[in-house]
């Protein structure tokens, strides 16, 4: 699925079932857990593409959408569907922990945990985390995700990416839970043979020690939240 890190959002589409008509104006729907969250109505356009500003989009959520257009002779075309998900649109409370035991030369993972107890379930739960250089994270012992090396490489002390999983709340349940993270060194630790070539000596920035940045964000049905920040090595 596409995801999307603003209130506004991008939509794009292609008309190849209107043959021999022009697309003259598009309507385009949002819903979330079942029901209708936002809607454009028709918007007169002969381009297969749209942005919005959606004030009321969730974080850390999965929402589809959907699209009809309508051709040069008013006729309205069958529903279109699609689906994306929203990264974090809230304030991020999460701290970078690191080891403060790490030197340069550790090339050993952490692990990074938090046991919490559940008095009643969410109704969904996100979890956003970086960890630098790679990161693997597990919910009771189930992984968030299937890939592997996450997050990407870029230049750590001027932007770090995250990742957003949506936690089926399936994997909680009343009572204990946990939340773990393995985090290895990846480009963050590349030391010996890469710096050991290198044809200068100005220092490179992304090196450093195996850090953690991690939130993850439960949603209850009374409009509540709890957002577990702090972790334990």
């Amino acid at each position: 699925d596409a995801l999307v890190d603003s209130h506004e959002s991008a939509f794009g589409w292609s008309a190849r079932h209107l043959p021999g008509k022009k697309q003259r104006a598009y309507s385009i729907r949002v819903w979330f857990m079942g029901s209708l969250l936002w809607e454009s109505g028709f918007v007169p356009s002969v381009i297969p593409f749209a942005r919005h500003q959606i004030a009321n989009l969730p974080s850390g959520a999965n929402l589809t959408w959907d699209l009809q257009l309508k051709d040069d002779e008013g006729e309205v075309s069958q529903v279109a569907t699609g689906s994306f998900k929203t990264a974090c649109l809230e304030n991020w409370e999460g701290q970078w922990i690191c080891d403060p035991q790490e030197t340069e030369a550790d090339h050993h993972g952490l692990y990074f945990f938090k046991n919490f107890d559940l008095e009643q379930m969410p109704v969904r739960a996100a979890l956003f985390h970086c960890g630098l250089g790679l990161d693997q994270a597990f919910v009771n012992g189930v992984s968030t995700n299937p890939y592997r090396l996450q997050p990407a490489y870029t230049n750590y002390p001027r932007r770090a990416l995250y990742i957003t999983d949506i936690i089926d709340v399936q994997q909680l349940h009343l009572g204990k839970n946990a939340l773990a993270f393995a985090v290895a060194g990846g480009w963050r630790k590349n030391t010996g043979y890469y710096l050991e070539n290198m044809s200068t000596d100005r220092k490179i920035e992304f090196l450093g020690n195996m850090c953690l940045n991690a939130q993850l964000v439960l949603y209850f049905a009374d409009g509540t939240q709890v957002r577990l920040k702090e972790f334990s090595l």
